[in-house]
This record gives C-alpha cells, sequence and structure tokens, in this order.
C-alpha cells in the first residue's frame, strides 16, 4: 500500500531535524506509533494536524499535500537547528561562492 502524504511529510521533516518518528512522538504527548499509524492512509484529526503542523512550523496544507513546500518554511526549519557556528560557517562558504562566481 502507497504511504500517506502526511506521514511522508512528517518523515521528511523528522529527518530536517535528525529526529526519529519515536521522538516526536514524546515531544509531542504522544503514544508510542501513533504517527507510524498513518504510514498506510488513515488521515489524522484536525487537531492532530494542527498540533504536528505547528510542531514542525510547517502549514497543515503541507501535511496534507495540498500544498507544495514554497521552500521558504523548509529553509527556516533548516536553519532553525543549525547551530552559530554552523550559519556562520554557512554564511561564510555562501560569501565566498558569490565572490568566486
Amino acid at each position: 500500500m502507497e504511504e500517506n502524504i502526511f506521514f511522508d511529510r512528517v518523515k521528511r521533516l523528522s529527518r530536517v531535524q535528525k529526529k526519529s518518528i519515536n521522538q516526536i512522538e514524546r515531544d509531542l504527548g504522544y503514544s508510542r506509533n501513533s504517527l507510524n499509524s498513518y504510514r498506510n492512509g488513515r488521515s489524522p484529526s484536525a487537531q492532530r494536524l494542527l498540533e504536528v503542523a505547528d510542531y514542525f512550523g510547517v502549514s497543515p496544507y503541507y501535511l496534507m499535500g495540498q500544498k507544495e513546500d514554497s521552500g521558504k518554511n523548509f529553509v527556516e526549519l533548516f536553519f532553525k537547528f543549525l547551530t552559530v557556528e554552523q550559519r556562520e560557517e554557512l554564511y561564510f562558504l555562501y560569501s565566498n561562492y558569490q565572490n568566486n562566481k
């Protein structure tokens, strides 16, 4: 059976945060395997959808596949989990790239 878009996007976002699905369930106060139950097509309740969207800082529409990621939320989410040193290094690398074009 094909994976649910909601679960697929939760899985993708969890990889960005370098967290397991089980860790996210603990962070949200959900029972174990509650997010895995969406793997095979079950849809989340409206409340759960909003909680998960808020947790990841994305739109509920994105989680349900009704809107593609504009890139902005994904980039903001990516930067949120970088250390100050990693941000500085990324800035340095980008500056060098721009200067060498």
